[in-house]
């Protein structure tokens, strides 16, 4: 199945490529989310422990959202659609278990 972009290039896109290009668009949008936040959790490192009680709350809340974005990237790896299908780079077989000794 084509998509209506794909109509206006001439170019068949399947279902499945148009999923992946959506869900690495959105991975991509966490990254640089993510990266705006740490520095702005760096630039705020003073406040971290600030007397006053609301700028140390300011850093607290952007620490908070630095680790609610890393939440979201380990769910967003867990949903890629390229992990139902097998790639030469992912390898099928099972880690080998090691013995404690």
């Amino acid at each position: 199945m084509a998509t209506e972009s794909a109509h206006c290039t001439n170019v068949d896109v399947s279902e499945d490529q148009v999923q992946q290009r959506e869900f690495d668009s959105l991975d991509q949008m966490v990254d640089l989310i993510a990266r705006h936040t740490a520095r702005a959790l760096l630039s705020l490192e003073g406040l971290r422990r600030s007397p006053d009680g609301a700028e140390r709350d300011a850093y607290r809340q952007v620490h908070a959202l630095l680790g609610d974005l890393a939440s979201m990237k380990v769910r967003l790896g867990l949903m890629d659609p390229s992990r139902d299908a097998p790639s030469p780079e992912r390898s099928t077989t099972p880690p080998i278990a090691t013995v404690a000794e």
